[in-house]
């Protein structure tokens, strides 16, 4: 029976336990790959995320900000209703 590392060793991967292809504490060149390939795409992501809701944020600010100007500039109801129409 191979040695097992005790519950009092400090870390979670013990040298007592000997090299096994099923260990968690090892990464296959396979794994290391995917993970160089999915940060860079993960973080893309993220970044065009952000600027969508950026964009988006912006463009309901400008958007309210226009109905706040046609409101003091005395426009009619249906003219600040179709402010926020997208035309």
């Amino acid at each position: 029976m191979p040695a097992r590392a005790s519950s009092s060793s400090s870390g979670h991967c013990s040298k007592l336990r000997g090299p096994s292809q099923n260990s968690p504490c090892v990464a296959s060149k396979r794994d290391v790959n995917i993970t160089k390939l999915n940060y860079p795409l993960e973080h893309g992501i993220r970044i065009a995320f952000s600027n969508y809701l950026a964009l988006h944020l912006v463009h309901k600010k400008l958007q309210l900000l226009h109905v706040i100007e046609l409101i003091f500039d005395g426009f009619s109801e249906s003219e600040i209703t179709g402010a926020f129409s997208g035309t």
